[in-house]
């Protein structure tokens, strides 16, 4: 019987990052596809959403949906929030040496 060997170098990537296509912004994706197609975890999103920046999700029936344009328009305030975040932990850093 054979065995696998393992090989060095980086880790195989989750199955979102390996499968992203990209946000278009004339399309609707669920929260499922928006995950798929962004490569951002639902872990993160929650993350994000207790911390106040959330998409514009609509629900239809039992599933959430959300507009390209405007998960496009929460990827770059969520990138905003976290630049913001990391200059205050830098500044805070700087006067606790």
């Amino acid at each position: 019987m054979k065995t696998l060997k393992r090989t060095k170098g980086p880790g195989r990537p989750t199955a979102h990052a390996a499968n992203t296509s990209g946000i278009e912004p004339g399309v609707v994706y669920t929260r499922a596809g928006v995950i798929q197609a962004s490569g951002i975890s639902a872990t993160r999103l929650a993350l994000l959403a207790a911390e106040g920046i959330k998409p514009d999700w609509f629900n239809l029936g039992r599933r959430q949906y959300v507009q390209g344009s405007d998960f496009i328009a929460f990827m770059l305030a969520a990138a905003e929030h976290e630049a913001k975040k990391k200059a205050a932990d830098a500044e805070i850093a700087r006067y606790d040496d």
